[in-house]
């Protein structure tokens, strides 16, 4: 059995925001992210995601749809759609974004 306390994890910037990576391994990724303002749009070929809003309020943007998202939401993000969220101004919303399979940062496609 393995647990994780999130308040023991390290913090790194992404293009999700802040991001604690809580789990990892080859078929499945769990991490804890925070944005404030606006995350980068990116897609991925290979991992699908799924968000759950446990925190705040925000704007989800998924292809070409857009929709307010709030704590106890959640969003499946399929691969090969830019994806994005956006709070209010200095506003923040706290996600937990699971990713299948696990999280690959060569998967991670920035838009231009």
């Amino acid at each position: 059995m393995k647990i994780v306390n999130s308040s023991t994890v390290e913090s790194i910037q992404d293009v999700c925001g802040t991001i604690k990576e809580l789990y990892s391994s080859a078929n499945l990724s769990l991490s804890l992210a925070t944005i404030t303002g606006k995350s980068t749009p990116h897609m991925h070929r290979k991992m699908e995601e799924v968000y759950f809003v446990i925190k705040g309020k925000a704007v989800i943007f998924v292809g070409n749809q857009s929709a307010e998202i709030k704590a106890g939401d959640l969003v499946a993000i399929p691969k090969n759609k830019y994806h994005y969220v956006e709070t209010e101004k200095g506003e923040s919303v706290e996600i937990l974004v699971a990713t299948h399979p696990g999280f690959d940062p060569s998967d991670v496609i920035e838009k231009s």
